[in-house]
This record gives structure tokens, C-alpha cells and sequence, in this order.
């Protein structure tokens, strides 16, 4: 409505006074051009998709690029990892601080001190 509206919301009209309401236009709203238009309609036909297996395999597990831990060990540490961050997730988002520290108490009993989690 007009009484809540801000003034970046509206415009002048042309040779109408400033001060009176029936002297402002709206602007068009945000996500009206056509390139805008086209984005909302391509999300909103793949919200309604299911995500294909191999890509949801893909996303379950993290991406090692260089590590110096032999394979076995690689993958026990990635399932530590896996298996502290689902634990601590919650309708707020994820702990990531509480992750952490069970991260790292793990690993240091584990594997031995020095890992850090950050």
C-alpha cells in the first residue's frame, strides 16, 4: 500500500506536486526483465526435480585434492568427518564448532596429536 511504501519505491509523475500521495507512481518491481523471468522459471522447474543418483553420491562425500594419508586412512578420516557434521546438524544449520572439536578429539585419539580442525 502506499501508506507503508518508501521513497526509493516511487517515483514522481510529471508535473504532479511532490507532496501529495496521488503524485507518486510505482516502480516496477524487481525480477521483471526478461532475463530475471527466464532464471525464476528455470528454478522453479528444477525445485520441483528429483537430484539424480550420481550426482547426489558426488555431494555426499568431499573432495580430496592433495593429502600425504595413505587411501585407508583418507577414507576414515573422510567418514569421521561425514559422521560429525550430520551429527551436529539441526533445523538451525550446522554446529560447526561442536563438529570441530569432535573432529579433532577423534583424530587425536585416533591417528595421535597435532590435528586441527578448523
Amino acid at each position: 500500500s502506499l501508506a507503508r511504501a518508501t521513497p526509493r519505491q516511487f517515483r514522481p509523475r510529471v508535473g504532479a506536486p511532490s507532496a501529495s500521495l496521488s503524485g507518486w507512481l510505482p516502480l516496477p518491481s524487481r525480477g521483471t526483465c526478461t532475463r530475471c523471468r527466464l532464471a525464476q522459471s528455470r528454478a522453479l522447474e528444477m525445485a520441483g526435480r528429483a537430484i539424480d543418483s550420481d550426482l547426489r553420491k558426488q555431494m555426499q562425500r568431499a573432495i580430496v585434492k592433495h593429502t600425504d594419508m595413505q587411501d585407508e586412512m583418507k577414507n576414515e578420516v573422510l567418514d569421521h568427518i561425514s559422521g560429525s557434521i550430520d551429527k551436529f546438524a539441526g533445523a538451525e544449520g550446522v554446529n560447526f564448532e561442536a563438529a570441530s572439536r569432535l573432529i579433532k578429539e577423534t583424530l587425536d585419539k585416533q591417528y595421535g596429536f597435532n590435528w586441527h580442525c578448523a
